[in-house]
């Protein structure tokens, strides 16, 4: 009877240790490979490809994004959102421009839900480029079946590359179906 008790008491004792651990374990930087961009959030929930230079989120969770020490700017790196994915992405004086390497500089893959807070006092820019064969991308990608709401008090200028939406879809000889896009605040230029 008594090794029960004991044994019970540790095993609590171990139990509140591991969820005080969980709970006190401060959120982990990653910087992408190239040292462009910095992530704090929901630990092992995005990848970074070096090769093509996308940031993905892959799990549910909260992120802020961010340029890394001494970087103002981006070329080659990317945001994406994987598919089925609800997250919330701050993003804190990110500027990624896409116009010479392509693609999106920002995008939601399909069924992706994205609450997007731009961080008080902050400027943020997406700049898409054109693809191959004609193909302009946009600057914040939501295709059909996401849903971006966009809100903070920092400010957020989109621009899609070779008539690409500034936030919407892309251009593909014809206009491009897009998925649901909510501004609650901030201050939004979308260009294209």
């Amino acid at each position: 009877m008594m090794r029960k008790r004991l044994r019970g008491k540790i095993l609590s004792i171990l139990l509140a240790a591991a969820l005080l651990l969980t709970v006190a374990l401060p959120p982990v930087t990653v910087w992408a490979a190239d040292g462009d961009l910095a992530v704090t959030g929901t630990a092992g929930g995005y990848t970074y490809d070096s090769g093509s230079g996308v940031l993905l989120f892959t799990q549910n969770g909260s992120y802020t994004v961010s340029m890394a020490p001494n970087v103002s700017v981006t070329t080659a790196s990317s945001i994406a959102v994987a598919s089925g994915v609800t997250a919330d992405i701050t993003l804190n004086g990110v500027k990624i421009d896409r116009s010479s390497a392509g693609g999106s500089a920002f995008e939601l893959e399909e069924t992706a839900k994205v609450t997007l807070t731009l961080a008080s006092g902050t400027v943020n820019s997406l700049t898409g480029g054109k693809g191959s064969v004609g193909i302009g991308s946009a600057g914040l990608r939501v295709p059909e079946g996401a849903e971006l709401t966009i809100g903070g008090t920092g400010e957020l200028t989109a621009t899609g590359g070779d008539s690409g939406a500034g936030i919407g879809g892309d251009w593909k000889g014809f206009s491009s179906d897009c998925g649901t896009i909510t501004i609650t605040s901030g201050i939004i230029t979308a260009k294209g």
